[in-house]
C-alpha cells in the first residue's frame, strides 16, 4: 500500500496532478497579492497630508 505512487495510475497522471497543484498555488498567491494591494491602497491606510492653517 505504501508504494501506490509507483502504480500505473500515478505514472499516467502525475504530470496532470502536478500541474493542477501548481495552478492552485499560483492562484492562491495571486489572490493574496491582490488582497495585499487592496489593503495598502485603501484611503484610510494612506498618510494624510495636512495643510497648515494661517
Amino acid at each position: 500500500m505504501h508504494d501506490d505512487f509507483h502504480g500505473p495510475e500515478w505514472a499516467d497522471q502525475h504530470k496532470r496532478v502536478s500541474d493542477m497543484i501548481h495552478k492552485l498555488f499560483t492562484a492562491t498567491m495571486a489572490a493574496f497579492q491582490r488582497l495585499n494591494e487592496d489593503q495598502f491602497a485603501a484611503p484610510w491606510r494612506r498618510e494624510v497630508k495636512r495643510k497648515e492653517c494661517r
